[in-house]
């Protein structure tokens, strides 16, 4: 989908008039848009053809254009990979619900699907870029007035494009999906404890870097480009931190995604 870029789009921000669609220009009322986190405004046609997981007030224009472009590099992904199941693929779920979360470690991919507005989206993740995952309780009051819990999966990603944060709805089977993460990551068993103390080694390493890059920094703040190299240096071993221990998981995505999305 391709998103407006005019200069005649510009927000009228905290107008409750009229005011233009960030997305696709069209003049829309009160009623008929969303406000963004960026404090833009986005028509509900043009929200709707945003993934199941993305939220308007949460999110900005730019999280909008990433996730346009996730959702079309995923339902490829999907296609080649999750579609026609197989040994390889791992599902978590309820066999009734439109929320599942699918696991490929053959090809180190994880996506997370759910149906919204009639539509099914997917979104695929580099399994080595799941950053946190934990069980997500929430109390709810149902149409007879009772008070009910929904149990919901949370995941964030790390150096995501769009949509970085996703709540699945798998109720009871976040014990099973925490015990296979762990032992499809490595942090399980021998391997889990053998993989922790080679990761502890990297991680020191890693901090030393980014320490000696910080110090760096700060002695060059009154030079603004060797300041600014030593900082895109801090987030180059801050980055490199977080990976410590998931080379294999993201040399076998890397790998997987290239043979479908040519131009990555």
């Amino acid at each position: 989908m391709k998103v407006n870029t005019s200069s005649n789009t510009t927000v009228q921000k905290g107008t409750l008039g009229k005011t233009n669609c960030c997305v696709c220009g069209k003049e829309v009322g009160l009623m008929g848009r969303y406000q963004m986190a960026d404090f833009n405004e986005i028509c509900k046609a043009c929200a709707k053809q945003a993934s199941g997981f993305f939220i308007p007030a949460e999110a900005t224009l730019e999280m909008y254009k990433g996730d346009q472009a996730q959702m079309a590099d995923s339902q490829k992904l999907y296609e080649a990979y999750f579609a026609k199941g197989g040994k390889h693929v791992k599902k978590f779920g309820l066999w009734y619900s439109s929320e599942k979360i699918l696991i490929d470690e053959e090809h180190g991919l994880i996506c997370v699907t759910k149906k919204k507005n009639g539509k099914r989206t997917y979104l695929v993740y580099r399994l080595a870029d799941l950053e946190k995952y934990s069980e997500f309780k929430k109390k709810i009051k149902g149409a007879d007035g009772k008070e009910a819990t929904n149990t919901y999966c949370y995941l964030q990603f790390h150096r995501a494009i769009g949509v970085s944060e996703v709540y699945i709805s798998i109720a009871g089977k976040y014990k099973k999906l925490q015990k296979y993460l762990k032992k499809s990551m490595g942090m399980s068993g021998i391997k889990g404890m053998k993989n922790a103390i080679a990761k502890a080694k990297e991680d020191i390493a890693s901090a030393k870097a980014v320490a000696s890059a910080t110090k760096t920094a700060f002695a060059n703040a009154e030079d603004e480009a060797a300041a600014k190299a030593a900082a895109e240096k801090v987030m180059i071993e801050a980055d490199k931190a977080f990976y410590n221990g998931r080379e294999a998981l993201v040399e076998k995505a890397d790998a997987a995604i290239a043979a479908v999305i040519k131009n990555v």
